[in-house]
């Protein structure tokens, strides 16, 4: 199912992942996870903030980037972390797009990718912390709530 292999030229080698046909160069794949909505135009923020994301540091790293929702959006995480183990990656980095820890950071999440490990044992996954208190989010809120203040202030 899995080859690796090194195509030489003028070049070093690059070793490469082939999957069903598919070459794959990269090694992680970083799943965003948004909570998802029913309202499509909010899962489509969390879209547009990925492709941004993406834009910024694909070229730069050997990462590729995908959007997954754990509730009312698609691809859900289940159908986005196969998506990625079909595709030959070896590492999964799942970055919650959420503010607090709650039920889905400290159990839902969890539960989903413990029953994902157990359907593909070779691919290393990991949870990254929510955002939390971090606080580089204020810079953001003082921005939002200055656009709101009289300018003498």
């Amino acid at each position: 199912m899995h080859k690796l292999l090194n195509r030489k030229g003028g070049i070093p080698s690059v070793t490469f992942r082939v999957t069903a046909g598919v070459i794959n160069m990269s090694e992680t794949a970083i799943i965003t996870l948004g909570h998802g909505s029913r309202v499509n135009a909010a899962n489509h923020e969390v879209e547009e903030l990925v492709e941004k994301w993406k834009q910024q540091k694909q070229n730069k790293e050997k990462l590729s980037f995908y959007t997954a929702f754990l509730q009312f959006g698609s691809p859900s995480l289940e159908e986005t972390i196969r998506k990625a183990a079909q595709e030959g990656f070896q590492e999964i980095i799942i970055a919650p797009l959420f503010l607090t820890s709650g039920a889905h950071i400290n159990k839902d999440i969890p539960e989903i990718v413990s029953h994902m490990k157990k359907q593909y044992p070779l691919i290393r996954f990991t949870q990254c912390l929510h955002l939390g208190c971090d606080e580089r989010l204020l810079e953001i809120l003082w921005d939002r709530v200055k656009e709101h203040l009289p300018s003498e202030i």
